[in-house]
């Protein structure tokens, strides 16, 4: 059964870090890397309600804000992506994530306002040395990283038949510029804790940098070759988040 911290203000804060810390010791420490994608479009005053105490939660469950960006630091990619203000959070596991969630969810409004999605993530240490998906294990770092940058990619596939040629074609232009995922989920490995999501795929994929990124979303191979592969064949919303807390209304989240 979760614990609940009834105190207000600093002292629930404080109360429910204590409770997690000591949770989260005892949890299998097995698996991959669990992720809490959120997304919100809610009120400034309901918003600062359900962030409140997130900082003193993620830390004491042994998590991390990977970005997080307000609607105005999110960069959209793909056409049409919604300017959601968005959090990426990851923890060294499921038992962490959920431990955490335990505390976070009676603050997160149940209304379309708001999507928050749990997903594990790749290996920490990556897939098997067969493996060509682009992960950590496989993908070389590259020179000049500085601040990374991650592409959330949420989608469904309409022609699976196109889609392997598309992925044949983006997959080594991640690698040339040290870009590998951290996040490859269908919608089975997607548990949707608030909000609607009926998409079919989950994707994160970790950047050296956002201009790296962009370099490869804005490449003439990508724009005249691999859009037009996938155009009818998928649809996807995409976004770039740079690590760290963007805009004034997120930026506490990332302060010790």
């Amino acid at each position: 059964m979760p614990h609940r911290c009834l105190t207000r203000a600093g002292l629930r804060a404080i109360l429910c870090g204590w409770v997690l810390a000591l949770t989260v010791s005892v949890a299998a420490a097995d698996g991959p890397p669990a992720f809490l994608v959120v997304q919100w479009e809610g009120t400034p005053k309901r918003e600062q309600l359900a962030l409140a105490d997130l900082p003193v939660i993620v830390q004491a469950s042994g998590g991390e804000v990977l970005a997080a960006a307000d609607e105005h630091f999110v960069e959209v990619l793909e056409p049409g992506s919604p300017e959601r203000a968005t959090l990426l959070l990851r923890w060294p596991n499921r038992s962490a994530l959920d431990a955490a969630w335990s505390e976070l969810a009676s603050a997160v409004p149940e209304n379309d306002e708001w999507l928050v999605l749990a997903v594990e993530g790749l290996p920490a240490d990556g897939l098997p040395p067969d493996a060509t998906l682009p992960n950590v294990a496989n993908v070389p770092p590259v020179q000049g990283e500085t601040v990374p940058a991650y592409m959330l990619v949420q989608g469904s596939v309409i022609d699976a038949n196109a889609m392997p040629a598309y992925r044949e074609l983006i997959q080594p232009m991640l690698v040339e510029r040290g870009a590998y995922y951290i996040v490859y989920a269908s919608a089975s490995d997607v548990d949707v804790l608030r909000g609607v999501w009926g998409e079919q795929a989950l994707i994160v994929s970790r950047w050296p940098a956002r201009d790296h990124a962009n370099h490869f979303w804005f490449s003439q191979t990508y724009q005249t070759e691999a859009i037009p592969a996938r155009l009818n064949a998928s649809r996807f919303t995409v976004l770039l988040l740079q690590q760290g807390c963007k805009g004034s209304k997120l930026v506490r989240l990332c302060e010790p």
